[in-house]
């Protein structure tokens, strides 16, 4: 059954760009393939990001929240996922202060 998906998967492919009417789609596909890249490039140097943002907040004590609040509102004007962030937060605040 894997086999029959791969080929209707290859043939849907091989539609779409018979329906591109040649290089239409190409200029997509490239940039799509470029960002592909891009994120997997960048993911490979994130875990080392988290971890040094995570130390740094956990350093300056009651003023890390201020802190995670000015990363907060920076990366989300650059169109970060705001749930990335919250579940990031959740890890390093947790549920609420004791």
């Amino acid at each position: 059954m894997h086999n029959e998906e791969m080929i209707e998967g290859g043939n849907r492919v091989q539609r779409f760009l018979a329906r591109a009417h040649s290089r239409a789609a190409m200029p997509y596909l490239a940039i799509g393939l470029l960002m592909l890249i891009a994120i997997v490039v960048a993911g490979r140097d994130i875990d080392h990001h988290i971890n040094a943002i995570e130390s740094w907040i956990n350093n300056l004590g009651p003023m890390g929240v201020l802190a995670f609040v000015g990363l907060f509102v920076l990366a989300t004007s650059f169109l970060l996922p705001d749930t990335v962030l919250c579940i990031i937060a959740g890890a390093l605040f947790g549920l609420g202060w004791v």
